[in-house]
């Protein structure tokens, strides 16, 4: 079972507005089937990505080098390139595949569930389905 308080507070702030709005700002673009980011039309990110998600909570899951890492909207990396997957965050957390496992992390990189499921989906009202030894579950 994976469980979390989605109602932290810290993720219920005009900030978190705020950084939602610059996220929409920001726009992949490829270029020689590398991925980057442009912001008003301008290369802010150059195209060294192989594969890019969207900014979410001022971060986004990007693909060097076989592995995916975080990076900030300057292109900083903020959370180091070790993850086999990773999606985008929500409420503080991403889902990342480790080693062939699931599990979720903090915006700083810090394990908040443990990679332990063969496959994870994200929160919902505190819950999680997961999927561990062939059976889902929350």
């Amino acid at each position: 079972m994976a469980e979390y308080d989605m109602n932290n507070e810290d993720y219920k702030t005009t900030e978190t507005e705020r950084i939602a709005e610059d996220d929409a700002k920001y726009h992949i673009f490829s270029e020689n089937w590398k991925y980057g980011y442009k912001k008003d039309g301008v290369v802010v990110i150059p195209a060294i990505y192989d594969d890019a998600m969207d900014f979410s909570e001022g971060l986004a899951a990007v693909k060097l080098n076989d592995n995916y890492g975080f990076i900030d909207y300057s292109g900083n990396e903020v959370i180091p390139f070790k993850y086999d997957f990773a999606w985008d965050f929500f409420k503080g957390m991403a889902r990342v595949e480790f080693e062939g496992k699931w599990g979720y992390i903090d915006r700083d990189g810090n394990v908040v569930i443990p990679f332990k499921y063969d496959d994870a989906r994200h929160f919902s009202e505190g819950l999680a389905r997961v999927l561990q030894n062939g059976k889902w579950g929350y």
